[in-house]
C-alpha cells in the first residue's frame, strides 16, 4: 500500500456488508466540522513512506532517480515530485493507472497536485487495463456537499472495478475558482449519490488506502 499512517480504526471497511475489524458499512471517519479545523501543518503529517518514494524514483534513469531520492533526504519533496513527473514525461516512461494515482496522492499531500496535474496526465500509459484512473478535472466540481457548507465535490480517482471514487472537497474562492487546498476527502459511489466514508484535510493517504481496500 502506498502511504503508511496511523488509522483511527483497526482496519478499513470493505463497504460491501463485510467489515474488517470495524462494525458496519459506510462509517464516516469525521464529522463535517473537522474539515475546516486544524489546517496548519496538515501537509507535514502525511506522505512519510520512504520506500514508496524510492520505488517511484527508481522508475527514472539512475542519475535522475538519484536526484529524486536526494530530494527526500534534504526535505525538498516538492522539488523531487517535479523532477519525478518531468522525468517520466521527458523519457516517455510508461506508468500504469495505479502509479499515476499514487503520484497524484503524494503530490496532493505536499501541495503540488494542481501544479503537476497537467504534466502527470500527459505521462505515457502502460497500455493495459487500469484498476485506478485519474478523472479529468471538472472546473465547477460535481455539485455541493450536503455535510460541509459552501463546499463542492471534485471527483478525482476512480476504481474501474467497483466504481468507487475518491473525491476532493473544495470551497469556492471569491474570485470564482476552487480553493487551492482541499477541505477534505470522500469515498463515494460511482454516481456520487452515496458517501461511503469521509476523511479530514490531512488524511489523503488514508482516503487513498480506503479506495484501494474497497472490494472489486
Amino acid at each position: 500500500m502506498l502511504l503508511q499512517s496511523s488509522e483511527k480504526r483497526a482496519a478499513l471497511l470493505n463497504c460491501c456488508g463485510q467489515s474488517v475489524g470495524v462494525e458496519g458499512c459506510c462509517r464516516q471517519d469525521v464529522d463535517a466540522g473537522e474539515f475546516r479545523a486544524g489546517r496548519a501543518g496538515s501537509l507535514s503529517r502525511v506522505t512519510d513512506d520512504l520506500d514508496a518514494w524510492n520505488r517511484l524514483a527508481a522508475l527514472l534513469p539512475p542519475a535522475e532517480a538519484g536526484q529524486v531520492a536526494d530530494c527526500w533526504q534534504i526535505g525538498e519533496q516538492e522539488a523531487g515530485l517535479g523532477l519525478l513527473v518531468t522525468g517520466l514525461l521527458a523519457h516517455r516512461i510508461p506508468i500504469d493507472g495505479a502509479t499515476r494515482a499514487e503520484i497524484a496522492v503524494i503530490a496532493e499531500a505536499w501541495g503540488e497536485r494542481a501544479t503537476l496535474a497537467p504534466a502527470l496526465a500527459r505521462c505515457v500509459g502502460a497500455g493495459g487495463p487500469d484498476r485506478l484512473v485519474l478523472l479529468a478535472e471538472q472546473a465547477r466540481g460535481a455539485g455541493a456537499d450536503a455535510e460541509v457548507s459552501g463546499s463542492v465535490r471534485v471527483p478525482w480517482i476512480a476504481c474501474t472495478g467497483c466504481g468507487a471514487v475518491l473525491t476532493r472537497l473544495h470551497e469556492w474562492e471569491p474570485w470564482g475558482e476552487l480553493s487551492y487546498l482541499a477541505l477534505g476527502y470522500l469515498i463515494t459511489s460511482a454516481d456520487g449519490s452515496a458517501v461511503l466514508r469521509r476523511f479530514p484535510d490531512d488524511a489523503v493517504d488514508r482516503a487513498f488506502a480506503a479506495l484501494l481496500a474497497h472490494p472489486c
